[in-house]
């Protein structure tokens, strides 16, 4: 990182990808969780990279500079490794300002969202400087993101559109920016692949990713559903 950058991002204040720490001793669990934890939270969050800046205060902004070598890219990654599903792709760098040393761990974006603490099996977000556990929409938004419906379009012949619970249909296209209706619902939902319309009878069945992602159905009632 080139020093100009690392100063327009030290003139910031924290937000969901960025976060400054005076010091970090990576000698204690607690430690270890915590940046885990910021890691993690910082990763699920929307944006590009996100960055964990390391000897800088981060009320004053005052340049306080790292000395100790302990803090190696390998343990780092140990840690993501070891706590992490699935790790986090991140690097650290050394960068000097004012004749200071930093450090800077790059959060790398990734379509491997959402991350996971593995200890406790929580889903960490950023909300402004703080952290905070992903909420159920936010958890399922990342989800459908991650899903192929390619390889789950089979329609379940025992199904109907009634299956689909229609706030998180409604949500989902919220996010990408599109306003169902009740003139337009057909169309999209076939076009996404959550239902699929038998040209001959006219009946719209759910797929079975449809039903998994949108549906409250319990899947053990989904399977016998697929079965019959």
């Amino acid at each position: 990182m080139n020093e100009n950058k690392l100063r327009k991002l030290i003139k910031k204040n924290e937000y969901e990808k960025l976060d400054f720490k005076l010091k970090i001793e990576l000698f204690t669990e607690n430690v270890k969780k915590e940046l885990a934890k910021d890691i993690c939270a910082i990763a699920n969050s929307r944006g590009g990279r996100g960055y964990i800046i390391i000897g800088v205060e981060d009320k004053t902004k005052k340049i306080v500079g790292v000395d100790a070598d302990y803090i190696t890219e390998e343990r780092v990654q140990q840690i993501v490794a070891s706590r992490i599903e699935p790790p986090v792709p991140i690097s650290l760098e050394e960068c000097f300002l004012d004749g200071k040393r930093l450090l800077v761990i790059v959060i790398f974006n990734s379509y491997q969202k959402p991350y996971q603490i593995r200890e406790n099996g929580a889903f960490y977000i950023r909300r402004g400087s703080t952290t905070d556990i992903m909420r159920k929409q936010e958890l399922l938004s990342e989800f459908q993101k991650g899903i192929s419906f390619n390889l789950e379009t089979c329609p379940i012949v025992n199904s109907n559109i009634d299956f689909l619970n229609e706030e998180l249909v409604k949500r989902y296209f919220y996010l990408k920016g599109i306003k169902i209706s009740k003139e337009n619902r057909e169309f999209l939902l076939s076009s996404s692949n959550i239902i699929h319309k038998n040209n001959i009878s006219g009946k719209s069945m759910c797929t079975l990713g449809g039903l998994l992602v949108f549906s409250d159905v319990n899947r053990n009632v989904i399977i016998a559903i697929f079965k019959d």
